[in-house]
């Protein structure tokens, strides 16, 4: 699912191989796609847009390109973006360097040398 915020479309791109279009049901809604096939290759699809994103269904295209059906819609609602500092978790500390002194590797030199 790819949501284009400058075009305000959008793009669903899913794999059908060995599907034909007549075996194809697709269903949308403001908030979300259903998909399923019958015959031979059964597929399931039943997903929420990202992010609280609502589309106008009245307008939604589909169509085959190869074995990719691909479905649009206009979006009428962006969906928040989350932000990067949301996901991180808040115990996370910064980056710190490592101790001072030698590496391992270092150590069992000097060692070897040593002997």
């Amino acid at each position: 699912i790819r949501v284009n915020r400058k075009r305000m479309l959008l793009t669903i791109k899913v794999a059908l191989h060995h599907v034909s279009p007549s075996q194809i049901e697709c269903n949308t809604s403001k908030t979300r796609i259903e998909l399923t096939t019958t015959g031979r290759r059964r597929f399931a699809l039943s997903r929420r847009y990202p992010n609280g994103t609502e589309c106008d269904d009245a307008q939604t295209s589909a169509s085959m390109q190869g074995h990719v059906l691909v479905v649009e819609m206009p979006i009428t609602k962006l969906g928040a973006i989350p932000s990067l500092h949301a996901t991180l978790p808040t115990s996370a500390a910064p980056f710190a360097p490592p101790a001072a002194g030698a590496s391992a590797k270092k150590k069992k030199k000097k060692e070897a040398a040593e002997a």
